[in-house]
């Protein structure tokens, strides 16, 4: 009986082990990827100074509006992210929360907001948290103008 009550303790704390070392991992995974989608974020912000520069140079830029805090931000960011990775898009972000008189300068009335600039001028607007469907026509779209104001 002792010999049994022995093997079944070993055999929970194996189990045991198992569970936590499983969690370790999906935790560190789940870390290293908030990690690669800040980084990817961060490598494409820009500052109020270097839109408003790029705006007024007529650059045909895509930009995506957000706010950290923002919980439509924090929905609209794994699927923004994802299509931006498959579609290949240069993708400029700028933080509202961080640069607050981008709101005025830009009309931005909430985010998360997408704004196509092109020859100085807003060309297309997309403001307000969309499905993957919504997301990827925009993109499409405005990659379609992108490329005609390139011939």
């Amino acid at each position: 009986m002792k010999k049994m009550l022995g093997i079944f303790i070993v055999i929970m704390c194996v189990f045991i082990a198992f569970i936590i070392l499983e969690k370790k991992i999906n935790t560190e995974q789940n870390v290293n990827q908030k990690i690669n989608e800040n980084q990817e974020i961060n490598e494409n912000s820009l500052t109020l100074d270097e839109l408003v520069g790029l705006v007024n140079n007529g650059q045909d830029i895509l930009v995506y509006f957000y706010q950290p805090n923002c919980i439509y931000c924090q929905q609209a960011k794994p699927i923004i992210s994802s299509l931006v990775n498959e579609m290949d898009i240069d993708l400029k972000v700028f933080n509202l929360q961080k640069y607050k008189n981008g709101w005025g300068e830009f009309n931005v009335e909430g985010t998360p907001t997408l704004i196509h600039f092109k020859g100085k001028e807003e060309i297309s607007r997309l403001d307000y948290l969309g499905s993957e469907v919504e997301y990827r026509e925009w993109f499409e779209h405005e990659l379609i103008s992108k490329q005609q104001g390139m011939k």
